[in-house]
Protein backbone atom coordinates (compact mmCIF):
# COMPACT_ATOMS: atom_id res chain seq x y z
CA UNK A 1 0.00 0.00 0.00
CA UNK A 2 1.40 3.40 -1.21
CA UNK A 3 1.73 6.35 1.09
CA UNK A 4 -0.11 8.37 -1.43
CA UNK A 5 -0.13 11.69 0.02
CA UNK A 6 3.66 11.70 0.57
CA UNK A 7 4.80 10.51 -3.04
CA UNK A 8 2.23 13.13 -4.47
CA UNK A 9 3.67 15.93 -2.35
CA UNK A 10 7.30 14.53 -2.95
CA UNK A 11 7.26 14.45 -6.95
CA UNK A 12 5.15 17.94 -6.60
CA UNK A 13 7.46 19.96 -4.64
CA UNK A 14 10.20 19.01 -7.67
CA UNK A 15 7.98 21.22 -10.02
CA UNK A 16 6.46 23.88 -8.04
CA UNK A 17 9.15 25.09 -6.84
CA UNK A 18 8.08 28.69 -5.53
CA UNK A 19 5.46 26.92 -2.73
CA UNK A 20 5.96 24.61 0.10
CA UNK A 21 4.06 21.31 -0.26
CA UNK A 22 3.62 18.91 2.66
CA UNK A 23 1.96 15.19 3.30
CA UNK A 24 -0.09 16.29 5.23
CA UNK A 25 -2.56 18.60 6.28
CA UNK A 26 -1.75 20.09 9.94
CA UNK A 27 -4.47 22.51 11.84
CA UNK A 28 -1.49 23.00 14.29
CA UNK A 29 1.39 24.69 11.61
CA UNK A 30 2.24 27.66 12.34
CA UNK A 31 0.99 29.74 9.57
CA UNK A 32 3.35 32.68 8.33
CA UNK A 33 1.05 34.49 5.85
CA UNK A 34 2.19 32.90 3.00
CA UNK A 35 1.04 30.31 0.56
CA UNK A 36 1.18 26.57 1.30
CA UNK A 37 0.39 23.39 -0.76
CA UNK A 38 -0.73 20.06 1.15
CA UNK A 39 -2.20 16.94 0.51
CA UNK A 40 -3.49 15.01 2.63
CA UNK A 41 -5.48 11.11 2.90
CA UNK A 42 -9.20 11.29 4.06
CA UNK A 43 -10.06 7.55 4.12
CA UNK A 44 -8.84 4.49 2.37
CA UNK A 45 -11.38 1.55 1.69
CA UNK A 46 -10.12 -1.96 0.60
CA UNK A 47 -12.09 -4.07 -1.95
CA UNK A 48 -10.99 -7.79 -2.20
CA UNK A 49 -11.98 -9.81 -5.55
CA UNK A 50 -13.19 -12.84 -6.50
CA UNK A 51 -9.48 -13.25 -7.72
CA UNK A 52 -7.70 -13.10 -4.62
CA UNK A 53 -6.68 -9.49 -5.31
CA UNK A 54 -7.33 -6.26 -3.19
CA UNK A 55 -8.45 -2.89 -4.44
CA UNK A 56 -7.42 0.39 -2.22
CA UNK A 57 -9.35 3.16 -2.57
CA UNK A 58 -7.98 6.48 -1.73
CA UNK A 59 -9.70 9.45 -1.10
CA UNK A 60 -7.30 12.16 -1.05
CA UNK A 61 -7.68 16.24 -0.90
CA UNK A 62 -4.81 18.91 -1.97
CA UNK A 63 -5.12 22.08 0.17
CA UNK A 64 -3.90 25.28 -1.21
CA UNK A 65 -3.88 27.53 1.61
CA UNK A 66 -3.29 31.19 1.40
CA UNK A 67 -3.65 34.81 3.42
CA UNK A 68 -7.14 35.72 0.47
CA UNK A 69 -9.86 33.70 -1.13
CA UNK A 70 -8.44 35.15 -4.34
CA UNK A 71 -5.53 33.54 -3.94
CA UNK A 72 -6.16 30.46 -2.69
CA UNK A 73 -8.46 30.29 -5.66
CA UNK A 74 -5.66 30.94 -8.12
CA UNK A 75 -2.86 29.02 -6.43
CA UNK A 76 -5.33 25.76 -6.63
CA UNK A 77 -6.35 26.83 -10.55
CA UNK A 78 -2.53 26.28 -10.76
CA UNK A 79 -2.35 23.26 -9.13
CA UNK A 80 -5.17 21.48 -11.20
CA UNK A 81 -3.36 20.68 -14.42
CA UNK A 82 0.29 19.45 -12.66
CA UNK A 83 -1.91 17.13 -10.20
CA UNK A 84 -4.26 15.93 -13.12
CA UNK A 85 -0.98 14.96 -15.27
CA UNK A 86 0.89 13.57 -12.01
CA UNK A 87 -2.50 11.37 -11.49
CA UNK A 88 -2.52 10.12 -15.56
CA UNK A 89 1.17 9.05 -15.06
CA UNK A 90 0.72 7.35 -12.15
CA UNK A 91 -2.18 5.91 -14.33
CA UNK A 92 0.28 5.33 -17.49
CA UNK A 93 3.15 3.37 -14.97
CA UNK A 94 0.87 1.14 -13.74
CA UNK A 95 1.23 2.26 -10.07
CA UNK A 96 -2.63 3.23 -9.90
CA UNK A 97 -5.28 1.26 -11.53
CA UNK A 98 -7.25 4.78 -11.96
CA UNK A 99 -6.76 8.34 -10.28
CA UNK A 100 -9.29 11.61 -11.21
CA UNK A 101 -9.95 14.79 -9.32
CA UNK A 102 -13.33 14.76 -8.74
CA UNK A 103 -14.51 18.08 -7.29
CA UNK A 104 -13.13 21.47 -6.27
CA UNK A 105 -13.93 23.88 -2.83
CA UNK A 106 -13.18 26.97 -1.30
CA UNK A 107 -13.11 27.75 2.27
CA UNK A 108 -12.15 30.10 4.78
CA UNK A 109 -9.72 29.25 8.02
CA UNK A 110 -11.61 28.80 11.14
CA UNK A 111 -9.19 28.74 14.39
CA UNK A 112 -11.43 29.15 17.40
CA UNK A 113 -13.56 32.01 17.18
CA UNK A 114 -11.38 33.67 14.59
CA UNK A 115 -12.17 33.19 10.58
CA UNK A 116 -10.52 33.89 7.70
CA UNK A 117 -6.96 34.19 8.77
CA UNK A 118 -6.46 32.63 5.34
CA UNK A 119 -8.44 30.65 3.13
CA UNK A 120 -8.17 26.62 1.82
CA UNK A 121 -8.98 25.61 -1.82
CA UNK A 122 -9.66 21.83 -1.68
CA UNK A 123 -9.29 19.30 -4.70
CA UNK A 124 -10.89 16.27 -4.16
CA UNK A 125 -9.54 13.49 -5.79
CA UNK A 126 -9.24 9.50 -5.76
CA UNK A 127 -6.78 7.39 -6.62
CA UNK A 128 -7.32 3.22 -6.90
CA UNK A 129 -4.09 0.96 -6.11
CA UNK A 130 -4.21 -2.68 -7.00
CA UNK A 131 -2.43 -5.45 -4.74
CA UNK A 132 -2.08 -8.63 -5.79
CA UNK A 133 -1.99 -11.68 -3.30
Amino acid sequence: MTNWAEKIANDLAETILDVPVYSNVDPNREYSGGETIEFNVQSVEAIPTIKSEIYYNFQLIAATRAPSFSEALELLNELHDPLQNLLDGYVASGDAAAAFISSKEMSADVRGLIEGESFYGILNFSIQEKEEA
